[in-house]
């Protein structure tokens, strides 16, 4: 594991700790070592964690329609598919957030490792993808560790008042501190 996913592991806790916020991450770099990380790999990831966090989702009768077992399997090796999936899970998020007045953090970590395995056209697909994640969903609070710049990954163009970009010099010790 890179010292930049201990970092956002740590960031995690401390979201937690700090703010009482839910926490859902996805470590792209993180896993076992034959799996070729993809943005199919990465929604199917994002989607677990979201519903290990909030398994209330899934009996909520209203929501039965979009979380069907059809639609899951209908996924196989569609990333759009499992996009799709993924948007509809959000907004349920999303609303119930917005209810609760709650925010919720997803955490990419190390999202380059996902850009570099794309072509040009799976690679435009996933960052437009990660544009409207960034730019759609009022609660959702999106963090993205990589090594590329936000002009570099296209980021930087829509949604900009949604963006900050942090630079960490890692040339230098990294500490983070949190009250407990």
């Amino acid at each position: 594991m890179s010292w930049v996913s201990s970092f956002a592991l740590d960031l995690v806790e401390a979201l937690e700790m700090e703010r009482g916020a839910q926490v859902v991450y996805t470590l792209c770099n993180g896993g076992q070592k034959d799996v070729q990380m993809s943005p199919l790999i990465f929604f199917e990831r994002v989607i677990t964690q979201l519903l290990k966090t909030f398994p209330e989702l899934i009996i909520v009768p209203e929501n039965l329609d979009r979380l069907s077992l059809q639609r899951f399997h209908a996924v196989k090796e569609s990333p759009e598919a499992a996009y799709k999936i993924l948007a509809d899970i959000l907004k349920m998020i999303d609303a119930k957030c917005q209810l609760e007045m709650k925010e919720m953090f997803l955490l990419i970590d190390r999202v380059d490792v996902v850009l570099m395995k794309e072509n040009s056209q799976g690679r435009q697909r996933f960052v437009r993808a990660l544009k409207q994640l960034i730019t759609e969903y009022k609660s959702l609070r999106i963090i993205v560790t990589s090594q590329f710049t936000l002009e570099e990954m296209e980021l930087a163009k829509e949604g900009k008042e949604s963006v900050t970009e942090v630079w960490v010099d890692t040339s230098k010790p990294l500490a983070m501190y949190s009250r407990q």
